[in-house]
């Protein structure tokens, strides 16, 4: 394939020929067969209409499957459903020892909480790369191998009764019994696919339901005592780890020093919150802000995960990065995902600048008085207008002046908003490039 844009017959072949792979990843998200394939009628509509963004044919089942995942939660969200222990006690017990040589690898799948599933199904199933998995589930590459881990020991507990059983081998039997295991498709599935397929006379156009996110300013507090926290103490191993610091710069310094791990059964956490070292007051600005954001995102997950206890689940990862480390500039994105019915990432950047030794925020790039908010905001306007997406570009008055952002190398900037606050959360956390020119301009003038 080597054109963009499918034509019908070639999108409904693939279609066709990646059901199985669809089925089984609505079915690990959603709880019944019905909205399974409500899912993926939805997912396959979605796509036909935005074919234009396809911009790599050769990954089509990736993409497909990322809207898929993305229609699986919006059905979710919009039932407000959680799971009914009671009614569904069948797939959440462990089965007796007789009965496992039994059961399919399947049937252990579905056992599994609904983070873990995916991420089984993704990978197992489906052959996708960690990386992958990831960007198909919007979580960290980290986050997806502690699922998968987890995952790992709780079938291998259906599986076997030997704990001291060598992983990597048993790995390799997940990876077996997932290709060769039948796995019939139900009738109904394959019947309905084929008639949505037949129906694509005219890609579908729907009109965005926007869908309201609260800010990470929502979901803050303090930290719940009652979770796991692990901290390196100034014993022999932190000494390791300080000495594997990675040196970011001769002012800026980076190491993890604070996981926060959690797992109930039905709320799930994978925190890992970064200190820079040795960058003076900026250092010690951005430690602070990272840590109140983390704070209260754990208070939030905490609180959630009291009312989970009864039924449902949820997750939260956060992970970071260096994304810059210039002669002038150093920046830590700090990525968070939210899963409960449905996803939501949000990313934060923090900006050290090593000219003058502290923490730079949007404003602080411009002279006092600039109308940079005003300009900036056209710019993002009249990329919306010109853009295919689905923008709330009616509704769009102005950015925050103190928007997120990064730095691209010729010197323009990225501004970042999250999801859900200028389009249809399902086009994810959107991005706008201000060109070096204007950035240039704005530095310098005098008002």
């Amino acid at each position: 394939m080597t054109n963009a844009v499918l034509d019908k017959e070639t999108f409904c072949r693939l279609v066709e020929e990646h059901q199985s792979a669809l089925y089984r990843t609505a079915r690990s998200i959603l709880s019944n067969q019905q909205d399974a394939e409500d899912a993926v009628q939805e997912a396959v509509c979605a796509a036909y209409s935005h074919l234009d963004r396809l911009r790599e044919p050769e990954k089509f089942k990736s993409w497909l499957l990322r809207i898929l995942v993305n229609e699986c939660y919006d059905l979710c969200r919009r039932q407000r459903r959680t799971v009914d222990f009671d009614q569904a006690a069948e797939y959440l017990t462990t089965p007796e020892p007789d009965l496992a040589e039994h059961l399919t690898l399947w049937d252990a799948v579905l056992q599994l909480p609904e983070p873990m599933r995916a991420a089984v199904t993704l990978f197992y199933y489906e052959d996708c790369s960690v990386a992958e998995t990831a960007q198909i589930l919007k979580i960290s590459q980290g986050a997806v191998k502690t699922r998968l881990s987890r995952a790992r020991d709780r079938l291998r507990q259906t599986f076997t009764e030997n704990s001291g059983v060598n992983m990597d081998e048993f790995d390799r039997d997940l990876k077996r019994r997932a290709r060769e295991e039948p796995f019939p498709l139900p009738d109904s599935f394959v019947q309905r696919l084929r008639e949505t397929c037949d129906s694509l006379e005219e890609p579908p156009r729907r009109k965005p339901e926007r869908r309201q996110l609260s800010h990470w300013g929502a979901w803050f507090a303090a930290v719940a005592a009652s979770l796991l926290v692990i901290l390196p103490n100034v014993s022999a191993s932190a000494a390791e780890a300080l000495e594997q610091i990675p040196v970011l710069g001769s002012l800026v310094q980076v190491v993890t020093l604070r996981n926060y791990l959690y797992d109930d059964g039905h709320s799930f956490a994978d925190v890992s919150v970064p200190q820079v070292l040795e960058g003076g007051q900026a250092g010690s600005s951005v430690n602070a802000a990272v840590q109140a954001d983390t704070d209260r995102l754990l208070d939030q997950f905490q609180q959630d995960a009291e009312v989970l206890a009864q039924g449902g689940y949820q997750s939260l990862d956060v992970s970071y990065e260096v994304t810059a480390d210039t002669d002038r500039w150093f920046t830590l994105c700090v990525s968070a995902l939210q899963t409960q019915a449905s996803g939501y990432q949000i990313l934060r950047y923090y900006h050290i600048d090593k000219s003058t030794g502290e923490m730079a925020t949007l404003s602080d790039l411009f002279p006092s008085g600039s109308d940079y908010v005003s300009v900036l905001s056209d710019e993002v306007r009249r990329q919306m207008e010109e853009g295919d997406r689905s923008y709330f570009s009616h509704e769009f008055r102005s950015i925050d002046p103190e928007q997120a952002f990064y730095w691209t190398p010729d010197g323009g900037l990225v501004l970042v908003f999250d999801e859900a606050s200028v389009a249809a959360a399902a086009e994810g956390v959107l991005e706008f490039s201000i060109p070096a020119s204007t950035v240039e301009t704005l530095r310098t003038e005098h008002p």
